[in-house]
């Protein structure tokens, strides 16, 4: 987020929601971003933040992250050395859209 205080607050919660509620709705995990860019635009017209948004499937241990400006997530196992989830796309906020990025982690 950009910002400090609480409208820095008012605007994080705006995303965590937007992005909960596309989650929710079954919107796959690239596509998050973007889509809670188009839903915030709108209203908060100035906002600019970055997210890392990871989707754990308990049924086959796989981890689904994207990112949107944010820098890499480490991603962390006791049975194996720490690897980068590798390239960020663009933050979410003033146009032109953001860019994301996604990696399928198998568990290890």
């Amino acid at each position: 987020m950009v910002g400090k205080g609480v409208s820095a607050a008012k605007d994080a919660l705006a995303v965590t929601h937007a992005l909960r509620m596309l989650s929710i709705g079954g919107t796959p995990v690239i596509d998050l971003v973007a889509g809670a860019d188009n839903l915030l635009h709108g209203a908060f017209p100035d906002l600019a933040a970055t997210v890392v948004v990871a989707r754990f499937d308990p049924a086959d241990g796989r981890v689904v992250l994207a990112s949107g400006g944010h820098p890499s997530a480490l991603l962390l196992s006791a049975a194996a050395p720490a690897i980068s989830s590798r390239p960020v796309g663009r933050s979410a906020g003033p146009r032109p859209a953001p860019t994301t990025s996604s990696r399928s982690c198998p568990p290890r």
